[in-house]
């Protein structure tokens, strides 16, 4: 009947309105700023641009891989310089949040079913992290790890006692990368768990971290409560991924279903 007709319309302009918010949210201009580091070193560029719309985000493969050449540009204790960048400017990009949520103009299809399912109101999107400019420290480090991907760089989350950082290698050398808190460590996180659980130990004082967040820093990462290594470049959490990623494509399937079935109706008798 007319009715269902014009409901039909009206579903499919607010789908379609939705997919077009959903599309202009996700290229904000500071998203394609996100990180246009130069690494120079006698006067060679070693890696110009690091992260960009197409390459991060599109999945491209055109980005040469530098893990090769990372320990030939490195700064102090042997930390490859790419490292501390990368992991400076995420966190400058990314304030923390724990309260951070997707919203139903970045991707209404999951605002709604996080109303159902409250673990899908988070995002493991790089994109919207970076265009939000807010997320916790699994966010963080998610936007760090796609960076090191598209670079050649193996990497893996790491849970501390409810914190998480990234692990990435350079050399069969293993470093620790927070993002959360800007600091990279050029050991893994066990190394560091050993090498924090002396109280006399001034590394943390030396990486620029401040007495009472040193103090906090230290229990986190001497914690035996909640400790996990994921696989290397796998997701935080890869079947939210794949429920994230169903969402993404439904906010294009629905309008385009819709459009069919309002045709469909305009063509019956």
């Amino acid at each position: 009947g007319r009715s269902t007709f014009l409901l039909l319309l009206f579903f499919a302009i607010v789908t379609s309105l939705g997919a077009l918010v959903s599309w202009m949210a996700q290229a904000p201009a500071k998203w394609t700023q996100l990180i246009p580091i130069n690494l120079k070193t006698d006067g060679n560029d070693v890696v110009q641009t690091i992260a960009t719309e197409d390459s991060l985000l599109n999945g491209s493969q055109n980005q040469p891989s530098v893990a090769e050449n990372l320990s030939d540009h490195s700064c102090g204790y042997g930390i490859p310089q790419l490292f501390v960048q990368v992991t400076e400017a995420v966190h400058q990009v990314v304030s923390h949040d724990v309260n951070r949520e997707i919203q139903p103009w970045e991707n209404w299809v999951q605002w709604v079913a996080g109303q159902f399912y409250s673990p899908l109101l988070r995002t493991q999107n790089p994109r919207w992290i970076v265009s939000g400019g807010r997320g916790d420290c699994s966010e963080s480090a998610a936007v760090l790890q796609a960076i090191l991907i598209q670079l050649g760089i193996d990497s893996r989350f790491v849970g501390l006692g409810g914190h998480v950082v990234l692990e990435a290698e350079c050399q069969d050398i293993c470093h620790t990368l927070d993002p959360d808190y800007g600091i990279v460590f050029p050991c893994s996180t066990e190394q560091l768990s050993f090498q924090l659980s002396n109280p006399d130990s001034g590394w943390l004082h030396e990486f620029g971290v401040d007495e009472p967040s040193a103090v906090r820093y230290r229990e986190i990462v001497c914690s035996r409560e909640d400790n996990i290594a994921l696989p290397w470049n796998a997701p935080i959490s890869p079947r939210l991924k794949v429920f994230e990623d169903l969402c993404a494509a439904l906010v294009w399937l629905t309008p385009v279903f819709a459009w069919i079935c309002v045709l469909c109706a305009m063509r019956a008798p």
